[in-house]
């Protein structure tokens, strides 16, 4: 794996609201990510540049908060991504790039979507994967 060290961390207040928010959505989070929540919530990665496809040097803003007061805040986004009158989740967003958009798990796999054109582009198989693509 990538040599990441994280900045800006902002502990988790309560690692239950992960659990939470997954029996809220039906929506079951992959464990490399969850661990990377509760290990470094809110933080930004040492590495933050990737390449998705044809764009080159995308950049991974960090990882959204699970504390419901912090700044950047999965509970500011997250009715973005709800669907079936908000029971569930289109896709579940984790983190955010500097423009706005933001990088998700949909079904099981890391996507980035574009907030502009409401569309979702693959990026990778797992978590562990997209952590392994990022580069200075």
């Amino acid at each position: 794996m990538a040599d990441i060290t994280w900045k800006y961390v902002s502990p988790l207040k309560d690692e239950s609201e992960l659990e939470a928010l997954e029996l809220k959505y039906c929506y079951k989070l992959p464990e490399d990510l969850k661990t990377c929540i509760i290990e470094n919530n809110a933080g930004t990665p040492s590495l933050v540049t990737f390449d998705m496809g044809e764009n080159k040097r995308m950049v991974f803003g960090g990882l959204l908060s699970f504390n419901k007061d912090d700044m950047d805040s999965i509970y500011d986004f997250i009715c973005l991504f709800e669907t079936d009158g908000g029971k569930k989740l289109k896709m579940f967003p984790f983190g955010i790039d500097p423009a706005g958009n933001f990088l998700c798990i949909k079904e099981g796999n890391i996507v980035f979507y574009n907030h502009e054109e409401d569309r979702s582009i693959f990026i990778c198989k797992t978590f562990t994967d997209f952590l392994n693509m990022l580069y200075k």
